[in-house]
Order: C-alpha cells, then sequence, then structure tokens
C-alpha cells in the first residue's frame, strides 16, 4: 500500500498546527539546528534552509513597511568563523549578488567590508568572526535614489498627465480634480519607480547576507585539511550574472 504524501500547503498546515498545540512548553519551537536537521531527513538541502531562515529573521527584524523605505538594514549572527582563507570567496559572493565591484576595507579587530555608492545611495556590507560564530550586516541607504525617482518619474508623469487632461479641455475642465490629478500624475509613477528599484537592491542586499552565511557554513562542515567544494573561479562573476559588475 503507497504511503499517503502531503502538499506543501498541507505540511504547513500540519506543522503550523502542532506548533500551535505545543505553545504552553516553555520551550515551545524549533531551533535552526532542529529545523536543519529535519529538512535533512526529508531530502531539503540544510543550507538552504539556512539561507531561508536568515532571510525570514532578516524580514522580521527589519519589517514590510508599505510606506516609503529609503534604507533596509540586515543584522544576522551564525555558527561559524570565517576563515582568513575564505575572503576572497566572500567578496566574490557579495560582488555577484550586489551587481558591482565596490571597495573592499580592513575593518577593526579582523573583521571584513565592502561598499559601493551611486546616484541612488550607499551599499555597505560587513563581516566579523571571533569565538566561534560570525555576525553579517548590510546596509543600504537609498534616500537619493528616492530623490532621483521623484525628479524623473514626477517630471514624465506630470509631462503625460497634462497631455491627458489638454486632450479633454485641460485642468479647469474638470474643476477641483484637475489639480488631484496633475498632483497623482506625478506622484504614481515616481512611487512606482522607486518602490520597484528598491526592491532590487533590497533583494541584493538580501541576497548577499544569505550567500555569506551559507558560505560560513559550508567552511564549518569542511574538515580540516580538506579542500573546500569547487566553485565558480574567484574573482569571477558566477554563471547567470546578467550585468557587469559596476563601481
Amino acid at each position: 500500500m503507497t504511503e499517503k504524501r502531503f502538499d506543501d500547503e498541507q505540511v504547513s498546515l500540519i506543522l503550523r498546527r502542532a506548533m500551535e498545540s505545543d505553545a504552553g512548553r516553555s520551550d515551545a519551537g524549533l531551533t535552526l539546528r532542529q529545523l536543519k536537521e529535519i529538512a535533512a531527513e526529508v531530502g531539503i538541502d540544510p543550507a538552504q534552509v539556512e539561507a531561508a531562515a536568515l532571510a525570514v529573521q532578516a524580514e522580521r527584524a527589519v519589517g514590510e513597511g508599505r510606506g516609503l523605505r529609503v534604507s533596509a538594514r540586515y543584522d544576522v549572527q551564525v555558527d561559524g568563523e570565517l576563515p582568513p582563507e575564505g575572503r576572497a570567496e566572500v567578496l566574490r559572493l557579495i560582488r555577484s549578488a550586489m551587481r558591482r565591484q565596490g571597495i573592499v576595507t580592513e575593518e577593526v579587530g579582523g573583521g571584513i567590508g565592502w561598499r559601493a555608492r551611486d546616484a541612488f545611495g550607499g551599499r555597505y556590507v560587513t563581516i566579523h568572526s571571533g569565538e566561534g560564530h560570525t555576525r553579517i550586516e548590510a546596509l543600504g541607504n537609498f534616500r537619493d535614489g528616492a530623490m532621483v525617482s521623484a525628479g524623473a518619474g514626477g517630471t514624465a508623469g506630470l509631462a503625460l498627465t497634462a497631455v491627458a487632461l489638454k486632450a479633454v479641455g485641460g485642468v479647469a475642465a474638470l474643476g477641483v480634480a484637475g489639480p488631484l490629478a496633475l498632483v497623482a500624475g506625478a506622484a504614481l509613477p515616481a512611487w512606482a519607480l522607486y518602490r520597484r528599484w528598491f526592491a532590487r537592491e533590497d533583494a541584493s542586499l538580501r541576497r548577499a547576507v544569505a550567500d555569506i552565511a551559507a558560505r560560513v557554513e559550508a567552511e564549518r562542515s569542511i574538515p580540516a585539511g580538506s579542500d573546500p567544494a569547487p566553485g565558480p573561479p574567484r574573482g569571477e562573476p558566477s554563471p547567470g550574472d546578467d550585468e557587469p559588475p559596476r563601481r
């Protein structure tokens, strides 16, 4: 007799109800290690579970605000340390995720940092390892991007709205709604342009954090004296990168 299989939605519901029924325990919930052990038993790569957990942790810390966000910050800590010989690979991962070459900085205490800036804002990633842990911080400050989007999107939107209003008799023909239409026509394209651009940069920061964490996990699982798993040549973009590195 074939054993019953549950689809993704059923699995999620079963686990949610089990967690709710177990909520009375003082130690209710699962640790990351327990989640990875469960994932391994059902054939899911534990490294992917850790990356997903980091993304969830970052989302909860930052929040998915509906308002205009001009900055994004992620601060996570993972078990394991990054050896000095692994720094070049970590920098490659950052540049691949952020799609920019950037500038490398040496941080106090042996940590390493990376930063890149353009007309839309600055992006910063720092990694500190010690005492069996690695802390990864990623920050994006995009106030300049909001201003650029407001200027470009607002100007284009205003021009198109003015043309549309002229076709129906001008602003005066709509009465009070005329000026409101002009404001909306300028604001909405600017808002949409910035939101789309911000989502892309935010996703890049998340990917950088997740990739670094997965690398630290890989280093922790490699026995002493063994060669790391083969990967793309260091200093070169990974297959699938759709843009050349930018400064």
